[in-house]
């Protein structure tokens, strides 16, 4: 469960909305620690390998999910981070992901610093999108 800004985050829920993208081979969302706002919604994206050679944009990837899969604004991710399907993802024996490692390794410090991974700025507002 993620903690946003007092709102209760189920992040399998936004883990099955982002797989419905067709350029999203598997995602995994989480909640990173904010001063502001308690936890940010944080998805890493296996892209397909089949997808376009375009970047791959948070803004863009927050209004497919409000328009099209009619996610409430306050489980659009908020922290996006793009891998290729061959990149390394900590798992256990099982195959079930390590999302504290996952953070670890592709959110913390030096990809931030890097500009690996793209923050939206929660001031925004989001034309076209209604009030969500």
């Amino acid at each position: 469960m993620i903690r946003y800004f007092g709102w209760k985050v189920n992040a399998l829920d936004v883990e099955e909305s982002i797989r419905q993208h067709p350029e999203v081979s598997q995602t995994f969302v989480l909640g990173i620690a904010d001063e502001h706002t308690c936890q940010r919604v944080a998805a890493l994206i296996v892209r397909k390998p089949v997808a376009s050679c375009g970047s791959f944009k948070l803004a863009a990837l927050r209004r497919w999910l409000a328009i099209e899969q009619k996610l409430p604004a306050f489980k659009l991710p908020t922290m996006l981070r793009t891998i290729s399907k061959g990149d390394p993802i900590p798992m256990t024996d099982s195959g079930k992901p390590l999302k504290k490692k996952i953070e670890d390794v592709y959110f913390r410090l030096h990809p931030v610093a890097d500009r690996q991974v793209e923050i939206w700025d929660i001031t925004t507002q989001e034309e076209g999108m209604g009030n969500r």
